[in-house]
């Protein structure tokens, strides 16, 4: 996909927290307002910021701009979590407490995100609100279907860590169609997470009469 650059000038040779950790998480955040990626930069330059917090600024006609450097931590997850240290934060222009989402803008982001994941190993896709005191991205920002390209991603859809398709797809892809796996309402399938003992006793249940 193509990623735009406005060649933003930041404040400094770093940002005041230098450098991430590591990159294993995607934030989603929308701007609640509209303008381009100048704009912002400008707007957290004046709040005394190294510049614009966000990695990657999707905006509605489905253009993608490059933001602050990957290698960098971010300003956009919260101060206190931690998660501006090891994740690339994606902010999307509109206010989706009011606006939904154009199909272009909705298509672009969902090419981002398998971008992001072919080149790290993304364990884990998170809002604003997840992190924060906060609405961001939205009451109206289409979650669901990033959630469920992510669990695509991660089955092994697509390639990630930019070498190997995860080793599971098969599996996984069985469990989804036998309807041995459901994921939550969103579609996260929660690949990561540990089962209870009755959420296996549910996944064998359903895998006996899935063969019936």
């Amino acid at each position: 996909m193509k990623i735009l650059d406005a060649g933003l000038t930041f404040s400094g040779a770093a940002p005041s927290a230098g450098v991430q950790e590591k990159i294993d998480a995607v934030v989603l955040h929308h701007r609640a307002g509209a303008g381009d990626v100048n704009s912002i930069h400008a707007q957290h330059l004046a709040q005394g910021w190294w510049g614009i917090g966000y990695h990657y600024y999707v905006r509605k006609n489905g253009e993608v701009w490059r933001g602050r450097p990957e290698k960098y931590a971010g300003s956009h997850a919260g101060a206190s979590n931690g998660y501006n240290l090891h994740s690339i934060g994606v902010c999307f222009e509109g206010n989706f407490e009011k606006d939904t989402m154009p199909d272009a803008q909705l298509t672009a982001g969902l090419e981002l995100l398998a971008d992001i994941c072919s080149r790290y190993e993304i364990v884990e896709l998170k809002t604003h609100g997840e992190l924060a005191a906060t609405a961001c991205p939205g009451k109206n920002f289409p979650l669901a279907k990033f959630r469920s390209r992510f669990s695509e991603i991660r089955a092994g859809d697509v390639q990630t860590g930019g070498t190997q398709t995860d080793y599971s797809a098969d599996a996984v892809k069985w469990a989804q169609e036998s309807g041995v796996l459901l994921g939550t309402p969103g579609g996260d399938l929660r690949l990561d997470e540990a089962a209870t003992r009755r959420e296996v006793l549910v996944f064998l249940y359903r895998a006996l009469n899935a063969e019936k």
